[in-house]
């Protein structure tokens, strides 16, 4: 069996006496598609910020592609491959679609973003870019104002920003927040054309995205790893169905 992407063994974190991540672990394999499941309050959030490397554990490990990142931040991971699509909006409304997908080109390389660079990786640039607007479904958008994109457009460039990276994997925090149901379907079939390129976890509260993309799902309840199983394991859990999926107890 092939080393896992991403592994967290027994992370723990606190906040004076509330635990918010209660000696979790986890493994999303090279090639799967892994959702995190949880009641607001569980702390996906702040395990999101571990992987990502904004909060640091009180203790356990994060291991990314087979290193022992635990003690790295965000723009280190980054340039191991680890790209994150966060949940509130990343992109600067007043650069283009193009140049917003441009700028995210450069933390693959640690540079700036030089207005000043030789042409031919100038173009080099434009054409990831432009590559990576096309792959989600931006083709012919590339000089509208990110600021006038419809906020579906807003996501899918947010998730082109991710793919110019040329990312081992995927962190995607919510990518439905805010959609509507056309937009969740359009971005959903689009994560599901990278099933098997990209393995990706995706914190989500849209229940037909999880299980229609998901090869396993995690479920967080109160800090801790209540499950983790296929869809269908998670659908016939009781304790699940009780905390997350709004079912009483008889």
């Amino acid at each position: 069996m092939s080393e896992p992407i991403l592994r967290l063994d027994d992370l723990q974190k606190r906040y004076g006496a509330l635990v918010v991540s209660d000696h979790v672990s986890l493994e999303v394999g090279a090639r799967e598609i892994h959702a995190l499941i949880g009641p607001n309050g569980a702390g996906k959030s702040t395990l999101v910020g571990q992987i990502a490397g904004s909060i640091r554990p009180d203790g356990g490990r994060v291991a990314f592609a087979g290193r022992d990142v635990t003690g790295m931040g965000v723009s280190r991971r980054a340039r191991l491959g680890l790209a994150q699509v966060f949940q509130t909006s990343n992109v600067i409304g007043g650069f283009t679609a193009l140049d917003n997908v441009r700028l995210a080109a450069t933390a693959t390389d640690g540079s700036s973003f030089r207005f000043f660079r030789p042409l031919a990786a100038e173009r080099r640039l434009g054409d990831r870019a432009a590559a990576a607007l096309g792959r989600v479904g931006l083709a012919g958008r590339e000089t509208v104002l990110a600021g006038a994109l419809a906020h579906g457009e807003k996501r899918a460039l947010e998730l082109a920003m991710g793919l110019v990276q040329e990312p081992r994997f995927l962190l995607l925090d919510e990518p439905m927040a805010g959609t509507g149901r056309e937009e969740t379907e359009r971005l959903t079939e689009l994560l599901a054309s990278l099933d098997g390129e990209i393995p990706m976890l995706i914190v989500e509260h849209d229940m037909a995205t999880v299980f229609r993309l998901a090869h396993r799902i995690t479920v967080l309840i109160g800090g801790a790893v209540a499950i983790t199983g296929t869809a269908d394991e998670i659908r016939a859990d009781r304790q699940v169905r009780i905390a997350y999926l709004g079912e009483e107890a008889p």
